[in-house]
């Protein structure tokens, strides 16, 4: 599986995911879940608790589906200049390029 088949499925999921959180009410009504949606920082649309729902069940899902692990807490996850956690686009970029195919 090449790595855009592997990038449109995790975003794929983590689109799902966000949409399963707003219907439990995590997320508000009137955001548009879509894959520039910003998930932290200005204009964020979730809290701390579920990006940590939304990065276990991502996890989860790598492992599942690639039998991959990926360290969401590695250095890189965590500058606020780079942060893979701005959007869901950039989450599912940072997923694959930690994750060994």
């Amino acid at each position: 599986m090449n790595s855009q088949a592997t990038h449109d499925q995790v975003l794929e999921f983590l689109l799902k995911t966000l949409s399963s959180l707003k219907a439990h009410d995590e997320i508000a009504d009137s955001v548009i879940i879509d894959s520039d949606v910003p998930l932290i920082g200005d204009g964020g649309i979730i809290d701390s608790r579920s990006l940590v729902e939304l990065l276990i069940a991502l996890e989860d899902f790598i492992d599942e589906k690639y039998g991959a692990e990926f360290n969401w807490t590695n250095d890189r996850a965590m500058s606020a200049w780079r942060s893979p956690f701005r959007t869901a686009r950039s989450l599912a970029e940072f997923a694959v390029s930690e994750i060994s195919l």
